[in-house]
């Protein structure tokens, strides 16, 4: 009796096409502007609520104001009112600031010819209009470093912190400069 024919192999069942996925960001949605008109910010000489609030232990007792950039006059501020437009920590923005383009890293001459490698970090405050006002080093790499780093960061422009759908002033933005590969090929 002949051998029965073996019975054919079932075809593989293709492998699924891999599916690619986009890498979609979540889209953020703002705050509409609040309908009424933005408070003008009054220019008034003096500390802000920050400079001797209660608990602050710095033994201070003086005019508040927005700011100490401006000159003496009558005008009088209270302190709920100098409170309004003072620095606020970055942890306690809705919205932190953010650098509209990153700086220009100038390297100094000593830290390129000896070769300093690092990073320079700071804390920047951040006014309201997005300039930077103020800036701390934490981190030091080297004095030229360091004042590099300050000097193009004092340059740059930013899109102002948002609290609670406002434009505020903010402190403790961190800011790293990164210094490497500096030493010269030759």
């Amino acid at each position: 009796e002949p051998e029965p024919e073996p019975e054919p192999e079932p075809e593989p069942e293709p492998e699924p096409e891999p599916i690619l996925f986009e890498e979609i960001e979540p889209a953020v949605e703002e705050e509409p502007p609040p309908p009424e008109a933005k408070p003008v910010r009054r220019i008034v000489q003096g500390l802000s609520a920050t400079s001797f609030a209660e608990g602050a232990q710095t033994g201070l007792s003086v005019r508040a104001g927005t700011t100490t950039a401006a000159k003496a006059t009558d005008d009088r501020m209270g302190i709920d009112d100098a409170t309004e437009f003072s620095n606020v920590p970055v942890e306690r923005v809705s919205r932190a600031p953010k650098i509209r383009k990153r700086p220009t890293l100038h390297v100094p001459e000593k830290v390129r010819l000896e070769g300093i490698e690092g990073v320079v970090v700071l804390h920047l405050s951040i006014s309201v209009e997005g300039s930077v006002t103020a800036a701390v080093v934490v981190q030091s790499l080297h004095p030229d470093a360091d004042i590099a780093c300050i000097v193009d960061i004092k340059r740059t422009k930013w899109k102002p912190a948002k609290k609670d759908g406002k434009k505020v002033s903010v402190v403790g933005v961190p800011f790293t400069c990164r210094y490497e590969n500096t030493m010269e090929k030759k």
